[in-house]
């Protein structure tokens, strides 16, 4: 996965380089059978779950950022989630380096934290209630990505920032 970050040549999206990845590919199994992940996708979405996806998101030198966002357009404010998002911080989230970016408590508001009356670009800028999330090498963030408003920042260090996402979902 790192392989790229010393010629990051690959197709990008958003100033990002993005991959897919087979969550039946052993070499990923660590991120999506550790114990205490299968136990949040328990409490969380109840049993059973699944592994719905693995994907790399990773914002290159000098880009990155995205508009604030939740990652379903129906957003649920009450009962149980429809996803549960595991971000393994494969590098140092800094606040530098384009750090996931959060709106505590937005997954129970009924109303957008941003004017979507303007478009989506209104998320872009800082938020007053917005907290980056740092955090070193092997760490994972736990968040609900269906309802959680949430982005990518800015990254301002001269090396990619890499993360590997594995979405639960129930059933």
């Amino acid at each position: 996965m790192a392989a790229w970050a010393n010629d990051p040549s690959l197709d990008t999206t958003e100033a990002c380089v993005v991959a897919e990845f087979d969550p039946a590919d052993p070499g990923f199994a660590p991120c999506h059978q550790h114990p205490l992940l299968a136990d949040a996708a328990s409490l969380v979405l109840g049993d059973p779950w699944h592994v719905r996806s693995l994907d790399l998101r990773a914002p290159i030198p000098g880009a990155g950022e995205q508009g604030l966002h939740p990652d379903y357009a129906e957003r649920r404010t009450e009962g149980p989630w429809q996803t549960l998002s595991a971000m393994w911080c494969v590098t140092p989230f800094t606040r530098d380096s384009g750090p996931l970016r959060v709106i505590p408590g937005s997954h129970r508001r009924a109303a957008p934290p941003i004017d979507m009356e303007h478009g989506y670009a209104t998320g872009m800028g800082p938020h007053p209630d917005e907290v980056k999330i740092i955090a070193p090498p092997g760490s994972v963030i736990l968040f609900n990505a269906a309802d959680l408003w949430h982005y990518g920042t800015f990254n301002y260090t001269p090396a990619a920032r890499l993360a590997l996402t594995v979405h639960f979902d129930p059933g």
